[in-house]
């Protein structure tokens, strides 16, 4: 391989390099903003919101009682502990441990609020736990730092030593520089994981709190 064709080669290995960087960094963003979105999205928050807490709600036929027994039974039926129920609201602890369904086995502990709107609507607000997922935004974070200097480092070593190197075999060396791919990936990956349980959890209680309208006691 001659010098100019290994120069054009390294510099096209390091421009798409630069933009997978670019897109896994923006995705990371994309994952954290995401979570402090939904956060900001419903209902009235304390003072003290964390982000370990998810909110929703969502306005469905029945009284509020109704739909509190309803909750209720529901709840308790898939092994969650009830800790408190009233009319207006159910709060409810840990999971028993043979808890195995949907969206039990995803929630730790939580309360719903049932607001009257007329005789036959109710809106329910509902706040639970979450597992804290800081930790893979941060070797997300941490891995997007090593790929970019991987990036710059390789670029320089392989320019200085492959690149203008006098023997034409060397030059070949120059497609190492592909190997920073593996520093690449990972922030897809942990931005992937980060946003996962909250979606997954957000859309069970969705699906547990529209279906409690057409259940019958």
């Amino acid at each position: 391989m001659d010098a100019d064709t290994a120069n054009l080669a390294l510099n096209i290995i390091a421009v798409a390099a630069i933009v997978v960087w670019v897109f896994g960094l923006r995705f990371l963003m994309l994952s954290v903003r995401s979570e402090k979105n939904q956060d900001a999205e419903e209902t009235t928050r304390d003072a003290a919101t964390s982000r370990n807490l998810l909110y929703g709600s969502a306005e469905i036929e029945g009284a509020a009682a109704e739909l509190s027994q309803r909750a209720t039974a529901m709840l308790a039926e898939k092994g969650v502990r009830i800790t408190e129920r009233t009319d207006e609201r159910v709060v409810f602890g840990a999971e028993a441990e043979n808890a195995a369904e949907q969206p039990a086995r995803l929630v730790f502990s939580g309360q719903m609020r049932f607001v009257p709107l007329t005789a036959e609507t109710t809106r329910v607000h509902y706040v639970l736990s979450v597992p804290s997922m800081r930790i893979l935004s941060v070797l997300g974070f941490v891995c997007q730092a090593l790929g970019l200097a991987a990036i710059i480092v390789g670029y320089v070593v392989i320019r200085q030593f492959v690149v203008d190197s006098d023997n034409p075999a060397v030059r070949w060396q120059t497609f190492q520089m592909m190997q920073v791919v593996h520093l690449l990936w990972p922030p897809f990956l942990f931005g992937f994981l980060h946003r996962r349980p909250r979606r997954a959890m957000r859309a069970a209680f969705d699906t547990f709190v529209h279906n409690l309208q057409f259940l019958h006691d």
